[in-house]
């Protein structure tokens, strides 16, 4: 009986704190919780399709750090961010490459792909703009190396 109730419990409580992470922004105490969850998402999804909307979702949380980062002047958060959205790009781009080979068209996925690509660069240029010295030119290194990901 205490066995099933201590199993109940810690159940509940996983529950409610994968749920909770959904929301949670770096540097909380969700956030690593939240990371794993995306990546059980990604992992357990067959369809590239699918995974290219997760990683969307992925994607827009960089750019909206890269927002809060830029408020905080935390220009360090601000290029790692952009980074780990250009890696988080590659992997939506092989996934367009997987639905192209399959002869579906891929051009709604693209076209939103080039959107959030968007949305990135002008959140870097206005981090870009807050920055001053050594942060301002190692944003415009960032920003170059993005709008690389749109000429592909």
């Amino acid at each position: 009986m205490t066995a099933t109730i201590l199993i109940v419990v810690v159940l509940a409580v996983s529950v409610i704190s994968v749920f909770a992470s959904r929301s949670a922004q770096q540097g909380q105490f969700l956030y690593p919780l939240k990371q794993i969850c995306d990546q059980i998402e990604l992992f357990l999804t067959p369809a590239h399709e699918a995974k290219a909307r997760i990683r969307f979702k992925i994607l827009e949380g960089h750019t909206q750090q890269v927002q809060i980062a830029t408020i905080r002047s935390d220009f360090d958060e601000v290029i790692d961010e952009g980074r780990d959205f250009r890696e988080e790009v590659e992997e939506v781009e092989h996934d367009i490459d997987e639905i192209s080979q399959t002869g579906a068209k891929a051009d709604n996925i693209k076209s939103q792909l080039r959107s959030l690509i968007d949305n990135e660069i002008n959140s870097l240029k206005t981090a870009a703009d807050k920055a001053s010295g050594k942060d301002t030119d190692s944003i415009n290194q960032e920003i170059q190396l993005t709008q690389m990901l749109q000429n592909k």
